[in-house]
């Protein structure tokens, strides 16, 4: 026969907060780090098509930065 456990329960709705707290902060803030960062690198460069180049820089820093920022922090806090 299983039992309820409360403590285990508990555990699991404050990790899940905590979680989607980061996860929360971190999207506005790595909008922001991977705009000014593609734009300083882009402006050394001279490219035609600046708009384009932009977009595939901030998508590439964003997922590069979630992965080896966000997502080592995030996990390391799960058991």
């Amino acid at each position: 026969k299983k039992r309820y456990d409360k403590k285990r329960t508990l555990r699991f709705i404050v990790k899940g907060l905590g979680a989607g707290l980061i996860w929360a902060q971190w999207y506005p803030l790595v909008e922001a780090w991977s705009d000014i960062t593609t734009a300083y690198a882009l402006s050394e460069l001279e490219i035609q098509d600046v708009g384009t180049m932009h977009t595939i820089g901030k998508t590439v820093s964003s997922i590069l930065m979630e992965q080896f920022i966000a997502c080592p922090i995030v996990y390391s806090l799960w058991d």
